[in-house]
């Protein structure tokens, strides 16, 4: 960026992040992440989730957890259920259900409330797995914290419902 005159500070780098949209999104964003580093321009929470964005793109879910491992650990006021979301979005689009419902447990077991993009993530890992009773499982908590279940979730249902039996 510094070599066409593009001033580098925390907004260029997040705006860079975004333009991460292709297969090798990881690279492109790692590589941003090191020249913030180098320019001693500290991450915010639209860096993170930037960077979550790319490892959708590039299908890299395990990079995906370890960038938020990362944030929980150095920058603990970025984690919140949004952000748990962004990273269960990630899992979800990759199609890595056991690690979905791994982190939705950690995100629960940290006192964040489920939102619908949890419960979305949640019918589309099970419905992965086939669980229909996991399925049934997840409609009734979602109805009981007063969640209204949008046509999308019903798709994911009946899919779940047809891996399930």
């Amino acid at each position: 960026m510094s070599q066409v005159g593009v001033p580098t500070n925390l907004t260029t780098y997040n705006l860079a992040l975004k333009a991460c949209r292709n297969s090798e999104a990881v690279q492109q964003a790692d590589r941003i992440l090191a020249s913030m580093a180098a320019a001693g321009v500290a991450p915010n929470r639209r860096t993170f989730a930037g960077v979550l964005r790319a490892c959708r793109y590039s299908r890299d879910w395990r990079r995906a957890i370890d960038v938020f491992r990362d944030m929980e650990a150095n920058h603990l006021a970025f984690v919140d259920a949004g952000m748990w979301n962004c990273l269960l979005e990630v899992l979800s689009a990759c199609t890595a259900p056991q690690s979905t419902l791994d982190a939705a447990a950690q995100m629960a077991e940290r006192g964040f409330a489920p939102t619908t993009t949890t419960y979305m993530a949640l019918f589309q890992a099970h419905a992965t797995l086939g669980d229909g009773a996991a399925i049934e499982s997840v409609l009734s908590s979602m109805h009981a914290a007063g969640k209204e279940v949008m046509p999308k979730t019903l798709v994911v249902l009946a899919i779940g419902y047809a891996h399930g039996g």
